[in-house]
């Protein structure tokens, strides 16, 4: 019984923290919503194009999409740190990161926040799963009703690259906003 009591508790703590950190990737999709479309109009135009194509794709344009993608969501992951941050957290997040010892002293406090607050960092996890599968499932409906009409010929294909832009454009930018909220509160 003090499991399950211990462990409910442990659950209404990930809960608030859950709401607290989707409030504050609200505060920073509001604040720099223009900068996050931006970047992540990029991978989305290329993923559309790779659908939509006619011929097969060759290994190379693969590859080189990839690393393109690849590199946009690197600088997507570091405008996201910098869009959540106050300028004091954006200024000690680059001193520990150019100071090696600083890094390393970070880590060790991030590691023992981690360890004491495992079960609530697993609940905020679930519920950060659970919220994102639910932002694509909405997603995958917006993208066939925005290919619904009577030409059926193409629409699985279309489908697809309308899902995967909007996913692009939405899904990426909240779950990276999202876990930057999440991990910064664990290094303060």
């Amino acid at each position: 019984m003090v499991l399950l009591v211990t462990r409910s508790s442990e659950f209404a703590a990930a809960w608030q923290h859950s709401k607290m950190y989707l409030q504050e990737t609200g505060i920073a999709v509001r604040s720099h919503l223009t900068l996050l479309l931006v970047l992540c109009i990029i991978p989305a135009s290329l993923r559309v194009y790779l659908h939509l194509r006619t011929r097969p794709a060759q290994r190379w344009e693969i590859n080189l999409s990839e690393a393109l993608i690849t590199a946009w969501r690197v600088l997507l992951c570091a405008v996201c740190i910098w869009a959540i941050s106050t300028g004091h957290q954006w200024h000690t997040f680059k001193e520990r990161l150019f100071m090696p010892d600083q890094l390393e002293l970070a880590m060790q406090k991030l590691g023992l926040n981690l360890g004491g607050t495992l079960y609530v960092l697993l609940w905020e996890l679930l519920i950060f799963a659970l919220g994102m599968w639910l932002v694509h499932q909405l997603l995958s409906l917006a993208a066939d009703l925005l290919t619904r009409n009577g030409y059926r010929g193409g629409r699985p294909v279309r489908r697809k690259a309308v899902a995967s832009a909007l996913r692009n454009l939405i899904l990426a930018p909240l779950s990276v906003l999202y876990v930057v909220a999440l991990i910064r509160h664990a290094f303060s």
